[in-house]
């Protein structure tokens, strides 16, 4: 008998002596793993025994996040913060079951509100400002004139002590995420100097 998949067997006619050796294998089951481009979910698709325990990895590639994971066709909650990866364990297994993994691309910052056009006195400072709404924690780098200011990577920016050479200035900010790049519009620097007026 090379095949058997009964729970008993019978010897019929009995007139020799007769052995039999059983062999025992797992009941396995599949285990499907799907996902969108821009990432992996390790291991991939296997059969896993019966009473098995699994655990798969979701990792998203560099600029992108998990978005949704459903697992035998019910939704999950994503934990993992933007950008990173995420694991699921199936546990005691006994039945056939699916992972799926949709992962996108990190959009890029918004700016919301750029830094805007300022008249100033001669001796005065001033701090220009940027708003952003980004998915994962922006950097920011202030330039004058197109050439980064050193130091300058916070959301606001305070000039020094203004003379009339900086007037015509102009102050803009590169910020960055996972996702890419966005830069704010120019705003210019005028300054001034009021005339000082003498009594004889």
């Amino acid at each position: 008998i090379t095949a058997f998949t009964g729970s008993s067997y019978t010897f019929t006619n009995v007139k020799l002596a007769h052995s039999i050796n059983i062999t025992f294998k797992p009941q396995t089951y599949l285990i499907t793993v799907t996902q969108t481009v821009g990432g992996t979910i390790s291991p991939a698709t296997l059969m896993a025994n019966s009473g098995q325990s699994q655990t798969f990895t979701i990792s998203p590639a560099a600029g992108y996040q998990i978005t949704a994971i459903t697992v035998d066709g019910i939704p999950v909650i994503v934990t993992a913060a933007t950008g990173q990866s995420q694991t699921h364990s199936f546990t005691n297994i006994t039945a056939a079951h699916s992972l799926t993994a949709n992962i996108a691309v990190i959009p890029p910052p918004i700016i919301t509100e750029h830094p805007q056009n300022v008249t100033k006195e001669v001796g005065d400072t001033h701090t220009f400002g940027v708003s952003v709404t980004s998915a994962t924690t922006p950097t920011y780098q202030w330039q004058k004139n197109n050439q980064n200011l050193i130091g300058a990577t916070a959301a606001n920016y305070q000039t020094p002590t203004l003379s009339l050479a900086d007037t015509g200035a102009t102050y803009r900010v590169v910020v960055t995420n996972a996702g890419g790049v966005a830069t704010s519009n120019q705003a210019t620097l005028t300054v001034t100097q009021t005339p000082v007026t003498t009594f004889t």
